[in-house]
């Protein structure tokens, strides 16, 4: 059976999912970000079927249906936020493009984006630096008093090395 962990400390939700069966990924009402932190399967959305391993990102946009088929080994770590949770630090959202187009432009400005679920691998460094985010996000959403700034920050931290990774990607094509 597939194993969920889930944390819930809203306006963030932290889930862990070690998969050994194929899991459709239903539609919310918030943007998610899927983290793969070990393992392959294969990530099937619409017409577009691709490898996911250890590093990649599904950044999905609300109501989006998608699925991991065929998981071996899988670890991967959900996050579903609350956007407007986020505009405390909208400075800098909106000093970073590629932060803004990928986590925030649709949903703060209904602004349309070409495919509400992009897919982003991290080359070792950034993943090392998400990994270690991710423990600290886990461990701030455990304590009976959660640090919300440390929270928000540590978010943002990821969105950053997310979009690093998906802007030097697209500026290459």
């Amino acid at each position: 059976e597939n194993q969920v962990d889930s944390i819930d400390g809203w306006p963030l939700l932290y889930k862990e999912f070690e998969l050994s069966h194929d899991l459709e990924l239903t539609p919310r009402e918030q943007p998610e970000i899927f983290i793969v932190l070990s393992g392959t399967f294969l990530h099937e959305y619409g017409q577009s079927l691709q490898s996911m391993r250890a590093g990649s990102v599904i950044v999905s946009h609300p109501g989006q249906t998608h699925f991991a088929r065929q998981p071996t080994d899988v670890r991967l770590i959900r996050l579903r936020f609350l956007p407007e949770w986020m505009v405390n630090d909208i400075h800098m959202i909106l000093d970073s493009p590629d932060l803004l187009s990928l986590f925030f432009a649709r949903i703060l400005f209904d602004f349309p984006v070409e495919n509400p679920i992009s897919v982003v691998s991290l080359k070792r460094e950034p993943f090392e630096y998400v990994s270690a985010d991710l423990s600290v996000l886990k461990d701030q959403l455990q304590q009976e008093r959660i640090d919300e700034t440390l929270t928000r920050l540590t978010m943002l931290k990821i969105f950053l090395h997310i979009s690093e990774e998906y802007g030097f990607y697209w500026r290459r094509r």
